[in-house]
């Protein structure tokens, strides 16, 4: 990361995801941060989109590299919900 980025945005980290995609310019976000924080794949093309409040995760949602929606996911409690999966053709996908 370039030196002129502020500290907190310097925690560089391998993340690899539920499919084992590894993203590798994923940056944690800030302790306590409340926002949007977006995740990109190292084409540049956006991975994924998460709401936090107060550094807990309330919503999200990933894209596959082609650009399609891959999951959208909600925070219960601190518990991940998937609410839906779409395979890499943009189908939707079901599973138990």
């Amino acid at each position: 990361m370039p030196e002129y980025l502020p500290e907190w945005l310097n925690h560089h980290a391998f993340r690899e995801t539920l499919d084992g995609t590894i993203v590798d310019l994923y940056i944690a976000s800030p302790e306590n941060y409340t926002g949007i924080w977006k995740d990109w794949y190292a084409s540049g093309k956006k991975f994924s989109v998460t709401e936090y409040v107060n550094g807990s995760p309330i919503s999200g949602k990933t894209w596959h590299e082609n650009g399609k929606v891959k999951y959208t996911m909600k925070w219960i409690k601190n518990e991940l919900v998937i609410l839906s999966y779409h395979d890499s053709d943009g189908a939707n996908v079901i599973y138990d």
